[in-house]
């Protein structure tokens, strides 16, 4: 994932690795911070693994976003990751 963030931005790769991790960085913490919430809401320590849960799907939602955008964008600046000749099918 690392590398397709340095591929969509060629032009800034510090600040493309700089926000990457820094989106993790947010996740990491905001993730446990949402199940406390809910254990101090009284909704049990089960509910920590729905808020995981939700915060999973909300990842792959963005994800699946991200690439729809990247396919209707059709993204003819960004060179194709070349196979090798052995790889050809």
């Amino acid at each position: 994932m690392q590398a397709r963030v340095f591929r969509l931005a060629p032009g800034a790769p510090m600040l493309a690795g700089a926000l990457n991790t820094s989106a993790f960085n947010v996740g990491i913490t905001l993730t446990p911070m949402l199940g406390g919430l809910t254990i101090d809401a009284g909704l049990g320590f089960t509910s920590v693994a729905w808020v995981g849960a939700g915060t999973g799907v909300l990842a792959l939602a963005a994800t699946g976003w991200a690439a729809a955008l990247e396919r209707r964008k059709g993204r003819d600046d960004v060179p194709a990751v070349e196979r090798p000749a052995y790889a050809a099918v």
